[in-house]
């Protein structure tokens, strides 16, 4: 796959057309849970919205993460447009269950399909590897695009 994270974080000038950005919480009239963590110092790498995320074991205080990589996540970061990217100390806002959320992917892939965090380049994809479990259920279909596309997630 192709797909570059920060080509993703794009947006319209125009306020009455704006566009999606991955990592955006779309509000579907939910009742989401939503949690306002800090990135651990011990995470080196720079985080983007929509990168998945999970609880540090030594965590005190303010919840502290690190990027889940191929672990089960705790939730994944959401759009802040302040910030696009973050790294170890920033605090960001976490969706960890029955949110919607924009991902990306290069696969077609139908609504209603599960769909997997695929951390070799951040995308989602509608297979996963033995023994993960799903990121969510795929909202939207979506035609197989090259270099990405939006995809509504529910986060499960």
């Amino acid at each position: 796959m192709a797909i570059v994270k920060a080509n993703f974080y794009k947006h319209e000038l125009n306020q009455f057309l704006p566009n999606r950005v991955r990592g955006e919480y779309l509000d579907w009239g939910l009742n989401a849970m939503v949690m306002e963590v800090q990135i651990d110092v011990t995470e080196t790498g720079t985080l983007y919205a929509g990168d998945p995320v999970k609880i540090v074991s030594t965590s005190k205080g303010k919840l502290k993460v690190v990027a889940a990589g191929a672990d089960a996540a705790f939730g994944y970061i959401l759009f802040n447009p302040k910030h696009e990217t973050a790294k170890a100390g920033d605090i960001v806002s976490v969706l960890c269950k029955d949110g919607v959320i924009s991902e990306v992917t290069e696969e077609a892939i139908s609504a209603g399909a599960s769909v997997y965090y695929v951390a070799a380049d951040g995308s989602v994809s509608a297979t996963g590897t033995q023994g993960q479990e799903p990121m969510g259920i795929a909202l939207e279909a979506t035609s197989a695009t090259t270099g990405g596309a939006l995809v509504a997630v529910l986060v499960k």
